[in-house]
């Protein structure tokens, strides 16, 4: 079945807002995880298989069915902190209260979790997203929810839909990695208003390494995948591309590159911006916080 078309959209739309909701969203969320699943009605999966996220034959996760489950597991992520940003309180321009009463962006916000806390606290919030099944999986989330949706338009860092100087703030989060950084700096610059700032909350070269090298003895897969990312990061760091290319050419779905924390510095004062507030941690990642003169 092909998703996203009206009439899939409608039939997603009543399976998550209708009575058994709550158990395809645990289901979704299980497959997500790769983790046995339990406590799930016969339903539940068989709505999955009728909707395409679920192959009947093997009961694989399908490609549509993979983007559901990361919008599902990002709203049961949100869910769990009570509905809060994930890094709220990390620093005081990391509360829901720093971005109150100013137009706010975020590029990469997947279904929109941050920018439904944002919302919440009394800010104008937008959205910038590449991948248009996680867009119109937050529209149903945030109905589900009793709340506006978010404007989230289709597009990506290195052209964002605005006009120059129209914004106060813009927020990425775990999101940079999948950038061409250089190109979608330039673009931030363009879009911030004098004074405006640019957050980025993400992982670097050293916790990424550290984080993941224990599992590169677990797969083929997961090997091949640390060798590649660490093999990009340094090629994009020295010579402003990645070696292996993106699948498919998008650039914003694939191939993360993991920047050390003195390169991003570099190439963000590089793009004009100047440092706010000192590199902090949020946990295993870094925020890094500049504003346009």
């Amino acid at each position: 079945m092909t998703m996203w078309t009206d009439e899939h959209q409608s039939q997603i739309r009543s399976k998550l807002l209708g009575e058994g909701s709550g158990d395809l969203i645990r289901y979704m969320l299980q497959k997500n995880m790769k983790v046995e699943i339990d406590g799930i009605s016969a339903g539940a999966i068989q709505s999955a298989v009728e909707l395409g996220w679920i192959d009947e034959t093997n009961q694989e996760i399908t490609p549509a069915g993979s983007m559901v489950a990361d919008s599902c597991r990002e709203y049961s992520f949100w869910l769990e902190r009570d509905k809060v940003l994930p890094f709220e309180g990390a620093a005081p321009h990391l509360t829901a209260s720093y971005f109150e009463d100013r137009i706010v962006m975020e590029v990469g916000p997947g279904m929109g979790a941050n920018l439904m806390s944002l919302a919440k606290a009394g800010s104008q919030v937008l959205g910038v997203e590449p991948i248009e099944a996680y867009a119109k999986m937050g529209r149903v989330f945030a109905e589900r929810e009793g709340l506006r949706s978010p404007d989230i338009q289709y597009g990506r860092a290195e052209a964002l839909p605005f006009p120059d100087s129209k914004l106060d703030i813009v927020l990425c989060v775990t999101s940079h990695q999948y950038f061409d950084i250089h190109r979608a700096l330039t673009e931030i610059f363009r879009v911030l208003r004098p004074g405006g700032e640019l957050i980025i909350v993400g992982a670097t070269l050293w916790s990424y390494c550290s984080n993941n090298i224990g599992f590169v003895t677990d797969s083929f897969g997961l090997a091949r995948a640390y060798a590649l990312t660490v093999i990009n990061t340094g090629s994009y760091t020295f010579f402003g591309k990645r070696i292996v290319p993106a699948r498919h050419g998008n650039i914003s779905t694939s191939r993360p590159i993991y920047p050390s924390r003195a390169a991003m510095r570099r190439w963000l004062t590089g793009a004009g911006l100047i440092e706010c507030s000192p590199d902090c941690k949020v946990g295993a990642e870094t925020c890094f916080h500049y504003i346009k003169p």
